[in-house]
């Protein structure tokens, strides 16, 4: 399966008897290139502040600051780039589509958040864009609307309902906030939709046989949209 990162193998071995098999694994990425060449600056900075601060006998017969240029440039390009490595954590998002139900945020046991098929409105559930290309979520309005991504081409909105008979589980996550949440992606957001319907029809969820037909192909955004 496309994705089954260190992470994804980790989620799936501890929820995985909870929630069944893994059917999909979808990803949110977004780095962020334009950082990139403040990030090395501010490296040059620090390595400018560090040659002051760690030439204490430099006088003005002897200054001994800049005596190795290239170590200079070296240091200073590789502080740069580990500030810039930091981006990378806010660059990925990755939802999973479980036997029984959606998982977000699964690196720790903690943070965890699942969307049991009870918890999840299949009339709710589409596909949209933007027409500009640019990440659509900003277009969607409701009273409660939140992004599990990074911004992306493509968003798939499903609306989390209160669950009308609470999963049985010994599960110690929060169950999700009642309202709409995104996913943004690059991807072509059909094998998502079509892997949430497959894993509602079977969990016998009514209406979930309509969820690729109302919400594929991806509607295109001209402006404001009103969910609730």
């Amino acid at each position: 399966m496309h994705g089954r990162s260190f992470w994804v193998r980790r989620a799936e071995q501890r929820l995985g008897p909870e929630l069944g098999q893994l059917r999909h694994v979808a990803a949110s990425r977004r780095i962020h290139w334009a950082w990139l060449v403040p990030c090395i600056a501010i490296g040059f900075v620090y390595g400018v502040i560090g040659q002051f601060i760690s030439s204490p006998r430099s006088t003005d017969r002897t200054p001994d600051r800049f005596e190795d240029i290239p170590l200079f440039m070296v240091v200073s390009l590789l502080t740069g780039l580990v500030l810039w490595s930091l981006t990378l954590a806010f660059s990925f998002r990755t939802l999973l589509v479980f036997d029984a139900g959606i998982v977000t945020s699964f690196a720790q046991k903690a943070t965890t958040r699942i969307f049991y098929w009870n918890q999840v409105n299949p009339e709710s559930i589409k596909a949209v864009t933007s027409q500009d290309g640019s990440g659509p979520t900003h277009l969607l309005v409701a009273k409660k609307l939140t992004k599990l991504s990074v911004r992306g081409k493509y968003a798939v909105v499903f609306q989390a309902v209160p669950a009308k008979v609470e999963p049985a589980t010994n599960s110690s996550t929060e169950p999700p906030q009642a309202g709409f949440w995104t996913f943004e992606t690059t991807d072509e957001p059909s094998p998502l939709v079509l892997a949430l319907q497959q894993a509602m029809v079977e969990a016998r969820i009514p209406g979930a046989e309509r969820i690729a037909v109302q919400a594929l192909p991806p509607v295109v955004l001209a402006g404001r949209t009103i969910l609730d």
